[in-house]
Formats: C-alpha cells, structure tokens, sequence
C-alpha cells in the first residue's frame, strides 16, 4: 500500500483501518509502503469497494532491499531489516491486539526471529494480565532458573564467577 493512500487526509483507508480484521501493521523499510494485515473475511469486501491493495507479497520482511544493503552493507542492512520488523510487531501487538494480527505475526516471522516474537507476546500478556497471575509468572520463572541451574552443575547463587 502506497505511503500516500494511507496517509492522505482524505483517504478511504483511514476510515478503514478503525476496522476489526483491518491492521496497519507499518511501513516498509523502504518507507514508501505500509504493511497492512486484513482477515480473509474482509478481501472481497475491499474490493468491491475499489480498496487497491496486493495481495501476499511474497518477500522476506527481514531481508533488506538491495539499495539498503549498498548503503549501509549486508549485515547492517539485515540488522536494520529485522529491527524494524521486530519494531513494527511490537507496536502492533501493543496498539490494538488482536488473535489475528498475533497469528500473523507468528506465520510470517521468519525462524531466526521467532523467539524474540513470542518474547513480545508473552511480555504483552503478561502485562496486561491481573497481578495474580503477574506474581505466578515471575515465581514460575524463578523456579525454572533454579532447575535449570541445579541441572547445569552450577551453584545456586546469582553468579557462578562472583569473589567476594
């Protein structure tokens, strides 16, 4: 989706977006294009209101673009590719969640960045959760340091390099 279709003070899309199953997930690195995640439920309905959109490019979002890695070099380029998918996930979790912008994510996330998603989502969860089940969280976590120290062969102080 075109920055301007978006970001017009005119645009359909702006409307739109207030839309249950429609999520402005971000812009492109690039920034010349938003991400937007739409439920399936809702694609005909698009377009029999003449939404332009593309439908499931097929492209790593974690990839730079050629003229990034020229830029800034393949490896920063790549940092930067995957910083601001984790960016845009972040922000879409927290601004409006939803079980499908979830599933989402977790489907389009490429394996190298699955565990710092589901970090995300298990932060978000948390946080929004009663602090009962806050204080079980943290005691559960704490308990599997334990074992899992206890299984290391280390002792079961905070540092196993610590003089006094």
């Amino acid at each position: 989706m075109p920055t301007d279709a978006i970001e017009r003070y005119n645009s359909n899309w702006v409307q739109i977006c207030s839309v249950p199953g429609v999520f402005v997930v971000g812009k492109c690195c690039n920034g010349q294009f938003y991400e937007v995640a739409v439920c399936r439920s809702y694609i005909p309905w698009l377009r029999d209101h003449k939404f332009e959109f593309q439908l499931e490019l097929d492209f790593d979002r974690t990839e730079p673009a050629d003229a990034e890695a020229l830029v800034y070099g393949i490896s920063r380029a790549r940092a930067r590719a995957q910083a601001h998918f984790l960016q845009n996930a972040i922000e879409a979790i927290w601004s409006r969640r939803s079980q499908e912008l979830v599933l989402y994510y977790r489907r389009i996330a490429p394996s190298k960045l699955k565990i710092p998603l589901e970090w995300v989502i298990l932060n978000h969860d948390v946080l929004v959760s009663s602090p009962l089940l806050q204080l079980l969280t943290v005691i559960f976590i704490l308990i599997r340091i334990l074992i899992l120290r206890s299984e290391s062969g280390l002792p079961n102080g905070f540092s196993s390099s610590a003089s006094i």
